[in-house]
């Protein structure tokens, strides 16, 4: 039994949902949903609602025409409409927005990166999808037929005209992971200002997709079902958030590696295996830079089954860390962080977030460049705060719930360093950006 606060991470086979609220003895509804009406509160409803495996049943006395959202603009309450709604009456009966009507137009940016895969011999489709949310161009799988081997989102001119925050952009890229998909973003200027280097990057998430065991499996009406539950039903000036930052929030992926299950440690330490350990190496990096050290010996680690960095698998670790000579800096605190070939520290702008069905990295597990853009866009957003609140929110950004002395600790640290830095000041006790 648990309330919505503490599901995320969870997940269960079949999950009995009870809403808990309803009309009061004289009929009246009052549209007090708790954590739903606050900022933000979509996201609660998000995670409570993709926990289940296989089915979900609904318990409540609430139903969705009872809600009338021209009481309340909070967007969880929207959330709730819907998602009562769709389970009410599936799908097909969910009221269409004014935003999902009307096909989406192809634009340069999608027909140009679509005629570089025809080169390569790859067949796409522009704005897949039955509702207003659209996949802008999906490659079909070339060996499996009926299926699509990569989705690729962009900032086109339905991006733009929806205002929608960067939150919500990665919500619904997460719930179509889930789905099955495999997304890779890819953004105009970058396209425009290095084709060749984009297309490179698209054929290399092909050829890694490809060589993962198992199919991709979509079904395209299973996008309108996360259109309506994600909110893109919902009104226009619910949806119509200002996207204000250069910064961009991703999903942390983490690198799938073929297991290599050992009797013992002795194989790991065996130089007959070196070759494939660079690989594994550098096949982490790629996937999951940047990345801090410890957790580049964890993954590496539980790819051969083994749980624990002894004395001797250490020394070996640093053995291959040398001989895969990778793109790497040191933190304040002088630990290693290692960057994909193509990133530069000093530029680096994002920060990533994990996908609901993955295990988040912890605190001390995630760069300080990365904790320091997290932290910028918290201020982007609410322009100033005192430490403490700049902390907490920082925390919520990467899915911390509560914010323990470690992550207080961690993310103190990379305030101090904003500061020393001159990316923000701090004025009458309030830390603002510079």
């Amino acid at each position: 039994m648990k309330n919505l606060e503490n599901v995320q991470g969870d997940e269960r086979d079949v999950i009995l949902f009870s809403i808990c609220y309803g009309p009061d003895e004289n009929g009246h509804i009052a549209l007090n949903f708790g954590p739903l009406n606050r900022d933000g509160g979509w996201r609660r409803l998000n995670v409570a609602v993709s926990r289940a495996r296989y089915e979900m049943v609904i318990y409540s006395s609430l139903t969705a025409d009872q809600i009338d959202l021209n009481r309340s603009k909070a967007e969880g309450i929207a959330g709730i409409k819907s998602f009562l709604a769709f389970a009410e009456k599936g799908k097909g009966l969910l009221p269409q927005s004014k935003r999902a009507t009307g096909a989406v137009q192809s634009h340069g940016l999608a027909k140009a990166i679509g005629e570089f895969l025809k080169s390569h011999h790859y067949q796409v489709e522009l704005g897949v999808g039955s509702s207003g949310f659209k996949i802008d161009l999906a490659i079909l799988h070339p060996e499996v037929p009926n299926k699509y081997l990569l989705g690729i989102l962009m900032d086109n001119k339905s991006h733009a005209s929806s205002k929608s925050s960067i939150d919500r952009l990665l919500v619904q890229e997460g719930v179509l992971e889930l789905l099955g998909w495999k997304i890779i973003k890819v953004w105009a200027l970058d396209w425009w200002e290095s084709p060749a280097k984009e297309g490179a990057r698209i054929l290399a998430r092909i050829e890694q997709i490809k060589s993962l065991p198992e199919e991709v499996k979509v079904i395209e009406e299973e996008i309108e079902m996360q259109d309506s539950i994600l909110g893109n039903d919902l009104p226009n000036d619910q949806a119509n958030l200002e996207e204000d930052s250069d910064l961009l929030t991703q999903v942390y992926h983490k690198a799938q590696l073929e297991k290599t299950y050992t009797a013992n440690s002795d194989e790991f330490l065996s130089y007959s295996f070196t070759q494939r350990q660079i690989q594994q190496i550098q096949e982490i990096v790629e996937t999951e830079g940047p990345i801090l050290k410890n957790l580049l010996g964890k993954r590496l680690l539980e790819a051969w089954g083994i749980g624990r960095m002894g004395g001797r698998l250490q020394r070996r670790f640093d053995e291959l860390l040398e001989m895969a000579k990778l793109n790497q800096n040191k933190e304040s605190n002088q630990d290693l962080c290692f960057w994909r070939t193509e990133q530069s520290p000093e530029e680096y702008s994002d920060f990533r977030i994990f996908a609901p069905d993955q295990t988040k990295r912890s605190i001390e597990e995630i760069p300080e460049k990365e904790l320091i853009n997290g932290l910028t866009h918290v201020l982007q957003q609410l322009i100033s705060l005192p430490e403490g609140d700049l902390i907490r929110e920082g925390a919520k950004e990467f899915g911390f719930a509560r914010t323990g002395n470690q992550v207080k600790d961690r993310l103190s640290q990379c305030i101090k360093l904003m500061l020393s830095k001159n990316i923000a000041v701090e004025s009458e006790g309030k830390i603002k950006l510079k």
